[in-house]
């Protein structure tokens, strides 16, 4: 539907009629939300909020609002890729220096890396498949 269709169905409904879409925006789509709202003001309307609203318990999610991605989680992010590398770069640097075998020491750490790190992100990517899956559920029957 066009913007100037829109605008003169809204021009035509009655105060009431506007009132009752503005309680209803969830329905409009997004390109109408905007002159619903220039129809309301400019007849100098407002939706009034319901009462019959949730309040937002301790427990909604917020998936917008990702924790994982705040200012003190990317500090501590960057401080462990520094740690890490740093180790890594050292004892390839010890390894090489030594110039022993380097290539069967170096599959060995690469082998002890993948049996000690590789189940703990498989776990970690596990347990957030499981944990969005849950959000998306929670929010879905929200909506229904």
């Amino acid at each position: 539907m066009e913007s100037d269709s829109l605008k003169e169905l809204y021009f035509q409904k009655t105060d009431d009629e506007l009132l009752a879409l503005g309680a209803d925006e969830d329905s409009l789509l997004p390109e109408a939300r905007p002159l619903l709202a220039e129809e309301l003001a400019r007849r100098g309307l407002s939706v009034p909020r319901s009462s019959t609203t949730r309040p937002e318990s301790d427990t909604t999610l917020h998936l917008e609002e990702n924790p994982a991605f705040n200012a003190p989680a990317k500090a501590g992010h960057i401080l462990l890729a520094l740690f890490v590398f740093g180790s890594l770069t050292f004892y390839l640097a010890m390894i090489v220096s030594r110039d022993l075998d380097w290539k069967r020491d170096l599959s060995m750490f690469a082998l002890l890396m993948l049996i000690i790190f590789g189940p703990i992100f498989a776990a970690i990517v596990w347990a957030t498949r499981r944990n969005l899956r849950k959000a998306r559920a929670i929010s879905r029957k929200r909506k229904d």
